[in-house]
């Protein structure tokens, strides 16, 4: 099962009609291993959503949260968040990064709306090398979530539809637009069989040999769910056999087991 958490019922409209989703009540819909829940606006709305949804239907195998963003200079692009920043207190949380179908973002997460100038302002302040982009609820659901699953479980697309001054009808049209794209990856997370990149094998001997730290257990746990999902395990597999017929693996210690991680996930 794949939960979406959407703030807004615009911004879940194309998923709702691409994925063939129906109506279970007024904030949730549900078909082919999907469930969508409209949570509303701010953070406490967000965690009380996720809250409500544990308590209700148990674990999900993913969450994603979607929806609409502010960004500078990315208007019109979907993003993938590869890490979140509370704005008010400054914590930051590292969700799944490993996919590719996206440009990779940093979220900021507000409690208010942030005006375009201080949008501006605050984004170049921060020199990310990412795309930086603004919301309210990304933040709150990371944080429900991190009581009742792992980071790897954790998506979160996001398309910038304004620069912090909203127009309403072209922030729906962009979040319309990139409703098929957003919904063909979801829909591949669905029918997928799931299963914890930990389970299989291979795993606990490629961590071993590779000195992982707790960090690189979750980056390796990540870059093998994904390859999972695309169908690359049995080329995985052989690269890793082609790594200890040439010696390099078992590495010799955590800093060659590094770099061996670094190469894999480039």
């Amino acid at each position: 099962m794949v939960t979406i958490f959407t703030a807004l019922r615009q911004e879940a409209d194309g998923l709702i009609q691409t994925l063939e989703l129906h109506r279970d009540n007024d904030n949730t819909y549900s078909g082919n291993g999907i469930r969508l829940i409209i949570t509303g606006i701010g953070k406490i709305n967000a965690a009380a959503s996720v809250g409500f949804c544990i308590g209700k239907y148990g674990v999900s195998d993913y969450y994603v949260n979607y929806g609409s963003a502010a960004s500078p200079t990315h208007t019109g692009e979907t993003l993938f968040v590869g890490q979140i920043i509370d704005r008010g207190s400054g914590d930051e949380s590292f969700p799944d990064i490993a996919d590719a179908a996206f440009p990779h973002a940093l979220l900021v997460t507000s409690d208010t709306p942030v005006s375009s100038s201080e949008i501006l302002r605050d984004s170049s302040e921060r020199r990310s090398a990412m795309p930086v982009i603004y919301d309210m609820e990304g933040y709150a659901i990371y944080q429900a979530l991190r009581k009742v699953t792992t980071p790897d479980r954790m998506i979160f697309i996001k398309t910038a539809t304004d620069n912090g001054d909203a127009d309403y009808k072209k922030s729906i049209d962009l979040i319309n637009e990139a409703a098929p794209q957003v919904a063909g990856f979801i829909r591949s997370l669905s029918e997928h069989k799931f299963s914890r990149p930990e389970e299989l094998p291979f795993f606990e001997e490629l961590s071993s040999g590779l000195h992982c730290s707790e960090a690189m257990r979750n980056q390796l746990s990540q870059y093998i769910k994904y390859i999972s999902v695309s169908d690359r395990l049995p080329e995985f597999a052989q690269h890793l056999d082609e790594l200890k017929r040439d010696g390099q693996l078992p590495a010799p210690d955590r800093k060659h087991g590094k770099e061996l991680l670094k190469k894999m996930l480039s």
